[in-house]
């Protein structure tokens, strides 16, 4: 009877100190997330990251609306049939672009520059080209670099 009577003064015990527990803790005031460093910086790391993927979506519907003006140049240029001409790849970085075409057995790459509103042609190139090559027909090295690198990307994945 005594082990009992121990045991359940124990419980009692118990269960009061997590009742004060939780009463204190429900009576404390709570530090805000704002004023906490380490989710301060949670909160700046998906904003950034919202941030970034915003950026890609405005990059990536900017793009959209300019393909369509692009494949319309290259096929008035060169006189194609738009049901003949297909267009692999197109990537526009900044005021530049460069436009894969396949015509049937022929191809080439084409790399073209935003003046105003409309799109113009400033490079016809078969399928090679350089680092150099770009720089060399006036495009900034930093679009450039972005422009090559798209090009050895889909070239390695031929």
């Amino acid at each position: 009877m005594y082990l009992i009577n121990c045991l359940e003064f124990r419980l009692i015990k118990f269960i009061f100190i997590v009742f004060l527990g939780m009463l204190a803790t429900s009576l404390s005031p709570v530090k805000a997330e704002e004023d906490r460093p380490d989710v301060k910086e949670d909160i700046q790391r998906e904003q950034e990251t919202g941030n970034r993927q915003q950026q890609k979506l405005n990059k990536r519907l900017v793009s959209e609306q300019n393909i369509p003006q692009i494949e319309r140049e290259i096929i008035e240029i060169f006189n194609f049939t738009p049901a003949d001409v297909k267009f692999p790849s197109i990537l526009i970085e900044g005021n530049y672009a460069v436009a894969e075409w396949i015509n049937g057995s022929l191809s080439g790459r084409i790399f073209l520059e935003k003046n105003d509103s409309s799109w113009k042609i400033i490079k016809v190139i078969g399928m090679g080209a350089d680092l150099d090559d770009l720089i060399e027909i006036g495009i900034p090295r930093k679009e450039a670099e972005v422009l090559m690198n798209y090009i050895n990307d889909t070239d390695n994945q031929k």
